[in-house]
Parts: structure tokens; C-alpha cells; sequence
């Protein structure tokens, strides 16, 4: 959900600064701020009786241009920067088939696959696949097209998480 409002501040050397509150349970992320108006992300609806009473915090529909000029500040910026190095570090950790733990990331998945092709294309019924301690252990050709889809599916999932995370910001 997105919010907006205008920071409440008076001048002077008593000068006072009034923003929103953070509300318990909710993960509340400042995008930016366009033309004086500031822009949040909720992943809840925030209580906005519970805001302080000098700011007027409402829900907000961005336009593809909002988006686009809070997409370019450095804030909104550095907050996808790191939902992708997170995702990353996410996508490539270990995956655990059967008992059996291997590589994760979709490169450990392609090479399996290419392993099978290549298996396949010499006619043979077996591939030959490392755990993640170099144990090499012989699968069936259908046990290893498991075993990759089990780890391409593990990398797909924080993909697709890393993409939701970063459409709910914009």
C-alpha cells in the first residue's frame, strides 16, 4: 500500500521537524519525495489515526511517473540495490534433495542439466552429479533432471520474491 504527506517543519533555531510514526507489525518504507510530498510503502495498512497531528498521511495511487521520479532517488535506489544483493546471496545458497545437499543457483542447475544432455546424447542412463562436498554419486537420468529442477526451482522462488519485493516498493 502507498501513502503520502507533507513533512510538517518550522523554521527557526527551535525548529521542529514532524514525520510519520512507525507503526508496530508494519514495515513502513520511505520512497522519496516528489515536489514537496512524501511517499511511502506499507506492507499493511497503516493506522492513520495513530499519525501525529500536524501531517496528513492518505493513501496513495502512483502514476507511472511518480514511479519513475522515485525510482531515480538515491533512497528508493539503494533499498532495490539491496533487495537484489540479498536475493543473490539467497539464490545461490545450498538445496537439500533426498537428504542429499548440492550447490544451489541457477548455475548449479544448468550444469546438471547440461550433464544430462550430455549423458543423454552419448547414450547412456546415468549422470554422473557432485554434492556440495565434491562427493560424486552416479542418478538415474531422471533422478538428476529431479535433483536440478529441485535446485532451479529452489532459485526461481527467490526470483520471483526478489521481483514482488521490488514491484511493492513502486
Amino acid at each position: 500500500m502507498h501513502y503520502k504527506y507533507t513533512v510538517y517543519q518550522t523554521t527557526g533555531p527551535n525548529g521542529t521537524t514532524v514525520v510519520h510514526r512507525q507503526q508496530e507489525g508494519v514495515d513502513i518504507t520511505r520512497l522519496g519525495e516528489i515536489d514537496g510530498v512524501t511517499y511511502l510503502c506499507a506492507n499493511a495498512e497503516i493506522d492513520l489515526a495513530a499519525q501525529p497531528k500536524q501531517i496528513t498521511l492518505e493513501q496513495a495511487t502512483l502514476t507511472l511517473d511518480e514511479i519513475l521520479t522515485l525510482r531515480d532517488q538515491p533512497y528508493l535506489s539503494r533499498k532495490i540495490e539491496a533487495i537484489k544483493q540479498q536475493a543473490s546471496i539467497d539464490a545461490n545458497k545450498p538445496v537439500t534433495v533426498n537428504g542429499i545437499t548440492y550447490n544451489g543457483g541457477d548455475g548449479s542447475a544448468a550444469a546438471i542439466n547440461g550433464a544430462i544432455g550430455l549423458a543423454n546424447a552419448k547414450g547412456l542412463f546415468v549422470v554422473t552429479i557432485w554434492d556440495i562436498n565434491n562427493v560424486n554419486a552416479e542418478y538415474s537420468l531422471t533422478e538428476g533432471m529431479a535433483i536440478a529442477a529441485a535446485i532451479g526451482e529452489a532459485y526461481a522462488d527467490v526470483m520471483y520474491k526478489r521481483n514482488e519485493d521490488i514491484a511493492a516498493l513502486t
